[in-house]
């Protein structure tokens, strides 16, 4: 069983965790301090420090539980009974929904990423995470070869294809701050392109 204090714990790094992704959303991470966070957070910096040492190891938090999310997103579409493809065309019209309603945080993340100096071991964390992601994509590629509804490939390539397309497409739009297409039209494009191409068949 959790102890009380254990909860009150996990309770102050969450609510720190949030605030700091809202004022890193706000004013990006150079022009984030931690006296902002803290007194956004509504705790003394002195309660922040027992959590986070450092700027970049707050980011590193924040970065981790904006992953904690796409990976909650990718699990539960992958555990919906419907067919594989109808699986990735849901988590995709997910994962854009996702990223619009969060626009300002993923924006400044993708604008600033480079100025952040992570350790060997943070971007390993993060590494590791991506690898996780990636994995839940192939299990359900690998189920959609093996009943034939999806042809022969290598899925883990596929899934990497598949990835840096719809990612790709959503930073893209996210650095231009506009997108001329409704949102079924671009899950549409985004599907036919992965799993029917572009060329006119025979």
């Amino acid at each position: 069983m959790i102890s009380k204090k254990t909860k009150i714990h996990e309770f102050r790094k969450k609510l720190i965790i949030k605030a700091a992704r809202e004022v890193f959303a706000k004013t990006g991470f150079t022009g984030a301090t931690i006296e902002e966070i803290s007194a956004h957070a509504e705790v003394a910096r002195a309660t922040l420090y027992k959590f986070f040492t450092t700027k970049e190891e707050l980011y590193l938090a924040v970065v981790e539980d904006a992953f904690d999310e796409i990976a909650k997103l990718t699990r539960d579409t992958m555990l919906a009974t419907i067919s594989t493809r109808d699986k990735f065309e849901l988590f995709v019209t997910r994962l854009l929904n996702h990223f619009s309603e969060n626009a300002g945080f993923f924006g400044l993340l993708m604008q600033q990423f480079g100025a952040i100096k992570l350790d060997e071991q943070s971007k390993l964390k993060l590494h590791e995470r991506h690898r996780e992601l990636d994995l839940l994509l192939t299990q359900e590629l690998d189920r959609g070869i093996q009943d034939g509804s999806i042809k022969p490939v290598d899925s883990v390539k596929a899934v990497q294809v598949f990835n840096h397309m719809v990612y790709g497409y959503q930073m893209a739009n996210l650095m231009s701050k506009a997108s001329s297409s409704s949102r079924v039209d671009e899950v549409n494009l985004l599907m036919e392109i992965f799993f029917n191409g572009i060329s006119l068949k025979e």
